[in-house]
């Protein structure tokens, strides 16, 4: 499954697992001119969170966004990212990756 996102702004969604933004399993994601600010999990991923997926983004911006767990901007569980002309700013996660979060 590929997820193709020209989205302006994605804002101040809330989940009350992962991915406050954005959830993806299985999947390619492309972001290009795209923001996800002022989201919130419960979990993992305030802005986005991805699983066994792999990411492609450019010009992205994700600010403001809220992770109780790890990952406040992105959590990435398994997969691959390839990030060009980003901007992540005042992102916070209560246990760590208040930016971004990645395991294998």
């Amino acid at each position: 499954m590929e997820l193709l996102a020209p989205v302006e702004e994605a804002g101040q969604g809330q989940s009350t697992d992962q991915g406050g933004g954005l959830y993806a399993g299985s999947a390619t994601v492309v972001i290009d001119r795209a923001g996800l600010d002022e989201n919130l999990a419960t979990s993992h991923g305030g802005g986005m969170f991805l699983t066994l997926s792999d990411l492609e983004a450019e010009v992205m911006t994700m600010t403001g966004n809220l992770s109780f767990d790890r990952g406040g901007a992105l959590a990435l569980f398994g997969g691959t990212a390839t990030i060009q002309q980003a901007t992540l700013l005042a992102n916070v996660a209560g246990a760590g990756g208040g930016a971004l979060a990645a395991t294998d």
